[in-house]
């Protein structure tokens, strides 16, 4: 089904005239350019230019990112765009949260989860580099706490009852996935001892 959707709009992007893309470059103005306490990959610059959600081609730079991860094979390059954009809709949440912006903010919000949610179900999807891929998750999601912290402080008196809400349900679901990871890891651990000790049974 996800095939179906993209090759349209790939069709569509490839036939975009030229001279878009360069009023777009000649418009960088129009984007806002927001340091980050971290880059999520090596290779990244320590800083995103991020197209702000009111901007009117926030949503096709959104497509473009779903292209881009379409056509990527690599298991963990793929994780690594996931996280990548994840912390994007990071910086967009500290964005609103300064102007104010709620209504966008819980929306950007979802997109976040989206992405979080999508790279863990790539990680999980190999045993052998699951923990590895798991725990660059785990550093995005702390510095999510971070920024809903600074939100909170920002926003206005009435809506801070339902970032309260949000940060609230946040924990506790962080809580909750740390602590069954935390659990298989010990089960993992547990299984690799018996089959040692069912080895050296056999070779005595």
């Amino acid at each position: 089904m996800k095939k179906l959707f993209l090759i349209p709009l790939v069709i569509a992007v490839l036939a975009i005239p030229v001279g878009v893309f360069a009023q777009e470059e000649a418009t960088e103005d129009e984007t806002t350019e927001i340091n980050l306490i971290s880059a999520p990959t090596e290779e990244e610059e320590d800083t995103f230019v991020v197209t702000p959600p009111s901007d009117i081609s926030y949503t096709f730079s959104l497509v473009l990112e779903e292209i881009r991860e379409f056509f990527t094979l690599d298991p963990d390059k793929k994780i690594e765009m996931r996280l990548e954009y994840a912390e994007k809709r990071l910086v967009e949440m500290e964005a609103l949260s300064a102007e104010g912006n709620t209504e966008q903010l819980e929306k950007v919000q979802a997109r976040y989860e989206r992405q979080i949610a999508k790279a863990i179900q790539m990680a999980n999807k190999d045993a052998d580099k699951a923990e590895e891929r798991l725990d660059k998750v785990e550093e995005i999601r702390a510095r999510h706490l971070e920024v809903l912290d600074g939100v909170l402080g920002r926003v206005a008196d009435e809506a801070k009852p339902s970032i309260e809400k949000v940060i609230e349900k946040t924990t506790a679901r962080y809580e909750t996935d740390k602590s069954e990871r935390q659990a298989l890891k010990k089960a993992n651990k547990g299984g690799n001892s018996d089959t040692q000790d069912t080895t050296e049974e056999i070779e005595e």
